[in-house]
C-alpha cells in the first residue's frame, strides 16, 4: 500500500458534530501508519544493501590494492629480470671476448712455433742432404780410387804375367 505525501495532505476528512469522523480519521491514520511502516522497511532494505554494498566496496578497494601491489611488484621484478639478463649477457659476451683473444694468442704463438718447426726441419733437411752429399761424395771418390787402383793392379798383373811368360 503505496500511499504519498501529498495523498495525504490532500486527504478530505468529512466533518462531524465534534470534529471530524472518527472512522475517516482512523482510515487515514491506518493509511499513514501503513505507509510508514512500508517506507521504514523500504529503508532498512536499502540500509542493508549499502552495508552490504559497503563492504563489497571495501573488499575491492582491497582486492584492487593487492592487484596494484602485485603489478607494481611484477613490474619491478621484470626490470630486475631484464637488467640481470643484460648484465649476464653483457658478462657473457666479455667472457666470449676473452676466451676469443685466448684462442688467438695461442693459435698465434701456435702458428709461429710451427713456423719455426718448419725452418728447423728444412736446415736440418739442408744439413742432411749436404752430409748425404758429402759422404755419396767420399765414397764415389773412395770406389773411384778403388777401381783405379784395381785397374793399376790388373795392369800390373797383367805386366807380370806378361813379363813371365
Amino acid at each position: 500500500m503505496r500511499i504519498t505525501p501529498i495523498e495525504i495532505k490532500g486527504y478530505a476528512l468529512r466533518k462531524k458534530a465534534f470534529g471530524y469522523d472518527p472512522r475517516e480519521v482512523e482510515t487515514l491514520k491506518d493509511l499513514a501508519a501503513g505507509a510508514l511502516e512500508e517506507a521504514n522497511r523500504e529503508k532498512t532494505l536499502l540500509e542493508e544493501k549499502i552495508r552490504e554494498l559497503s563492504e563489497m566496496l571495501k573488499i575491492f578497494q582491497k582486492n584492487e590494492s593487492i592487484l596494484k601491489e602485485a603489478i607494481t611488484t611484477t613490474q619491478k621484478m621484470s626490470i630486475e629480470i631484464k637488467e640481470n639478463a643484460k648484465k649476464e649477457a653483457e658478462l657473457i659476451i666479455a667472457e666470449a671476448k676473452v676466451r676469443g683473444d685466448d684462442i688467438i694468442r695461442q693459435s698465434q704463438a701456435r702458428s709461429t712455433d710451427i713456423g719455426k718447426e718448419i725452418v728447423g726441419l728444412r736446415k736440418q733437411r739442408a744439413e742432411f742432404e749436404a752430409s748425404l752429399s758429402a759422404l755419396l761424395d767420399y765414397h764415389t771418390t773412395r770406389i773411384l780410387m778403388a777401381e783405379e787402383e784395381s785397374q793399376k793392379a790388373d795392369t800390373e798383373a797383367d805386366k807380370v804375367k806378361y813379363l813371365t811368360r
